[in-house]
């Protein structure tokens, strides 16, 4: 059977500073109707699960994936397209070199998008990327990634002109180490690895273009963490840990941090905010729509409107603009969905849109 992996997401918003302070007010104050989910122009493409993501500019572009379901076999996709959510419209581009791939990463760098990893529709896991350059809609080979093992259901995420590509999975086990690629060096060098446990479908997004932060996902047993929260400063060098996504405090803040945790879910940001959502209590579980905000100048989360679509996991989750997005994904290994939603963080819940 074809594994499963949430895309990775690389986004960037105004520039904030980190602030670790207590908050008198328990998450659990927050009712489930602040934020509205707006359907928008459904993807092109086949419908899918678990493809990869990146944005260039105001451009945001979507390739690979699976459908289970498709000629009564898994069936993992090279195709690759543009999407340009101000006026809804798709257009296809040229296809990701290599096998057809699911739970492959994506990030960007330097104006390029860069694809790889991944497992193909044999669940081989591969360690092979490419460079994508817009201006000539080409695809390049870069040095291989590092790790003696392909892998998938990895995280990446891209920050000025250096990728950073780090956890997953494979048949030998999960995986926590994490390795940066200099774009104009076409190289990659290990770093520090992930904090807390190996792990594989973890939530990743980057804040002002200054950290990068890897937050939920499932360790080898396959059971979800709620401990293993930080964020990697390529300033310094290092990784920071952040609070846990569950009820440890005395304090209110987090009474009610009974469901952050999760795996192969989508994850995006607007402001200073990123927005968790979609996804598993395990790997291959009953998908829910549960959704939360992440403050990150106080690295604390809030209760939103939960996902007003069909439940799923493997979803892409973007940002285009100031604003946010979830689409695909596989609601069952037998049902995998083309949809495209917007999240409006500032309206109250309309259940008829």
């Amino acid at each position: 059977m074809i594994r499963m992996k949430k895309s990775l997401v690389v986004l960037s918003t105004a520039a904030i500073t980190l602030m670790a302070v207590s908050c008198s007010k328990s998450s659990g104050d927050s009712d489930e109707t602040t934020g509205n989910w707006v359907s928008r122009s459904a993807f092109d493409g086949k419908p899918r699960g678990f493809a990869a993501t990146f944005n260039i500019g105001d451009v945001v572009y979507v390739g690979t994936g699976f459908n289970y379901a498709e000629l009564n076999g898994a069936i993992a996709y090279r195709d690759f397209w543009r999407y340009q959510p101000n006026i809804g419209q798709w257009e296809l581009m040229a296809a990701v070199p290599g096998y057809g791939r699911s739970g492959a990463v994506g990030f960007s760098a330097s104006g390029k998008g860069y694809i790889g990893l991944g497992n193909d529709s044999l669940s081989h896991a591969m360690n092979d990327f490419y460079q994508y350059d817009p201006t000539g809609n080409t695809w390049t080979a870069i040095a291989p990634f590092p790790a003696t093992d392909g892998r998938y259901q990895a995280v990446a995420f891209g920050i000025k002109d250096t990728g950073y590509v780090g956890t997953g999975s494979n048949p030998g086990g999960s995986y926590r180490d994490f390795y940066k690629y200099d774009a104009n060096a076409n190289s990659w060098t290990q770093i520090e690895s992930c904090p807390g446990d190996k792990r594989s479908g973890s939530s990743a997004f980057i804040s002002a273009d200054t950290a990068g932060y890897v937050v939920a996902g499932a360790n080898t047993g396959s059971n979800a963490l709620n401990t293993d929260f930080a964020y990697y400063k390529p300033a310094d060098g290092h990784w920071h840990s952040l609070r846990p996504i569950f009820n440890k405090s005395s304090d209110s803040y987090d009474d009610d941090y009974s469901d952050i945790k999760r795996t192969q879910a989508a994850i995006f940001v607007i402001g200073s905010n990123a927005y968790l959502s979609t996804g598993a209590q395990t790997p291959g579980g009953t998908p829910f729509t549960k959704t939360w905000l992440y403050d990150i100048k106080n690295d604390q989360w809030t209760r939103r409107t939960p996902f007003e679509k069909q439940a799923r996991t493997g979803a892409i989750g973007f940002s285009f603009s100031g604003r946010g997005f979830i689409g695909l994904g596989s609601a069952s290994s037998s049902q995998q969905l083309d949809d495209i939603v917007e999240f409006q963080p500032n309206v109250t819940e309309d259940t008829n849109d």
